[in-house]
């Protein structure tokens, strides 16, 4: 272990430690304390990228983005669900693909013209994702070295960003998908997400919920999604804490999403949220990624954040 540790602190960008004011000694033992947490709780938060320009500079990326219309699609509707023709499908959360939503009439339409808040009053979505392809900032908050180090201590060797993206969240009149309880199941042994707020998030824009040490916790895992009674009489019983993200935009939280956990729906406003997954990658065959990213983009990162990648542009 002090041999990774050392190898961990060496590779540290210098820039961190004029940021943070910390010395090298100093940032070993934080990113020690930090996996140590991570590895008991299940989470841990960082708050040293809180009121950086780096932040500023994404949060204005995306804005410009979704004022372009430039998110995934097709995307839900909630103005054309109809309660009764879509009982069943409002009883599973929407846990559907994107192709499914135009054989079931739920699909967003666009006007040519109109602005985003037009078309999100109309429509109604519950979220938009983005990807920024062609934006370095977004990468560098992906790839972020103290976020790299203490992730790589928790795996104990170097995994792969298997996603990278953020999404907005609206108001919601159902449950949707990560809106309820459930366990992530992409990896059943190593998995770690990154939640990124870049805005400030309280109560009524939807911050994200997590039961403390349920990545350990057996059973729970039958069905893809718990209702909240659920939950309740889960935390009775076994004395578990939920831990709520009421943060300052630039909060970061990495999570082993094994364990329980969903995102609060907004009751005004929105919450912009950057997701980023990592994982180990397969021996023989290469991981199929997440997320895209532009040869200028690519060259501009350095090779050993490039290990993280896994992907040619």
């Amino acid at each position: 272990m002090k041999s990774v540790l050392k190898k961990i602190i060496k590779n540290i960008d210098e820039d961190f430690f004029i940021r943070s004011r910390l010395t090298k000694r100093d940032c070993n033992i934080s990113i020690q304390k930090k996996s140590d947490f991570l590895k008991k709780n299940g989470y841990v938060i960082f708050d040293h990228l809180v009121d950086s320009p780096i932040i500023d500079k994404l949060v204005d990326d995306l804005n410009k983005a979704a004022n372009k219309f430039k998110f995934r699609k097709p995307l839900l509707a909630q103005s054309r669900v109809d309660r009764n023709k879509h009982k069943e499908l409002i009883s599973n959360n929407f846990l559907l693909s994107r192709s499914d939503l135009t054989k079931y009439n739920i699909e967003a339409q666009f006007n040519t013209g109109e602005t985003l808040a037009d078309f999100v009053g109309r429509e109604k979505p519950p979220s938009l994702e983005f990807e920024m392809p062609d934006k370095k900032d977004f990468y560098d908050v992906w790839l972020d070295p103290v976020i790299l180090k203490t992730v790589e201590m928790y795996f104990g060797f170097t995994p792969i960003l298997a996603e990278a993206f953020i999404r907005r969240n609206y108001p919601s009149e159902f449950v949707v998908m990560n809106h309820g309880w459930h366990r992530d199941k992409n990896h059943e042994k190593h998995l770690l997400k990154g939640f990124i707020f870049l805005n400030d998030c309280n109560i009524e824009n939807g911050p994200h919920h997590y039961l403390e040490g349920t990545h350990k916790l057996e059973g729970y895992s039958k069905k893809g999604y718990y209702s909240d009674d659920e939950i309740e009489e889960l935390k009775r019983i076994n004395n578990i804490k939920e831990i709520i993200s009421i943060v300052p935009k630039g909060t970061i939280i990495i999570e082993d999403t094994r364990g329980l956990h969903k995102a609060g729906i907004p009751i005004k406003g929105f919450r912009d949220l950057g997701f980023s997954t990592f994982m180990p990658n397969r021996l023989i065959k290469k991981r199929n990624v997440d997320y895209q990213i532009s040869n200028d983009t690519y060259n501009k990162i350095s090779n050993d954040k490039k290990r993280w990648l896994n992907v040619q542009p």
